[in-house]
């Protein structure tokens, strides 16, 4: 999240292609290593990880992704994050 985050924050009108290009950068860090903890843990090949600590979950990624990229576009400019700045 906090790599999206700083993504998203580093364009603030930012169209589609980059919002989506944010989140998949933040999901490939998350994935990367996550997969690299479940290999040592349970002792997976790193295919063996990726198929079953990755390829399960990628269309509801590819569906979150459409999603936060649309809500971000929607919601941008009407909702308020307060005062950003810190005394």
């Amino acid at each position: 999240a906090y790599v999206i985050g700083k993504l998203v924050e580093s364009r603030p009108r930012a169209g589609w292609g980059w919002i989506a290009t944010a989140i998949l950068l933040g999901d490939l860090a998350i994935y990367s290593l996550g997969t690299l903890q479940l290999s040592l843990v349970a002792h997976l090949s790193p295919l063996k990880s990726i198929l079953v600590g990755v390829i399960p979950f990628v269309a509801g990624e590819v569906i979150k992704l459409i999603a936060a990229s649309w809500l971000i576009l929607k919601l941008r400019g009407k909702v308020s994050l307060g005062n950003r700045e810190r005394p």
